[in-house]
């Protein structure tokens, strides 16, 4: 069969329903979802979390009992840290993956918002 492979400029990759993610974290960690993403979304429970995506300087913050927004993003994997760890704080992650290996995703860590220069 000729199909096309699974690959992040293939817009049918983002058109269907993507794989289910869902990580907890209790400590400072991060989310590898070894697939590109096709959205992002992190609760943060008892404590606030920072997010920064594919271990670049973007980040923002996720205030303690909230739920970030659906963020439509294409990344790979994103740190969490907490702004303090104990019981009953932690962060949990959820994410919508694509057949994109993350292999088949380019470095975008040296574009402008992902990484201070």
């Amino acid at each position: 069969m000729n199909l096309p492979p699974a690959h992040y400029g293939n817009t049918a990759e983002f058109l269907v329903s993507g794989w289910p993610y869902i990580k907890t974290l209790e400590e400072n960690g991060s989310a590898d979802f070894g697939y590109v993403t096709q959205w992002v979304c992190v609760s943060a429970i008892g404590t606030n979390v920072t997010v920064t995506i594919d271990g670049g300087g973007a980040t923002f913050v996720v205030p303690s009992g909230t739920i970030s927004p659906r963020f439509d993003f294409k990344c790979t994997s994103i740190g969490v840290t907490l702004e303090s760890t104990g019981s009953g704080e932690k962060a949990c992650v959820s994410a919508g993956l694509t057949n994109v290996t993350d292999d088949n995703f380019p470095d975008i860590s040296a574009y402008t918002g992902i990484k201070e220069n």
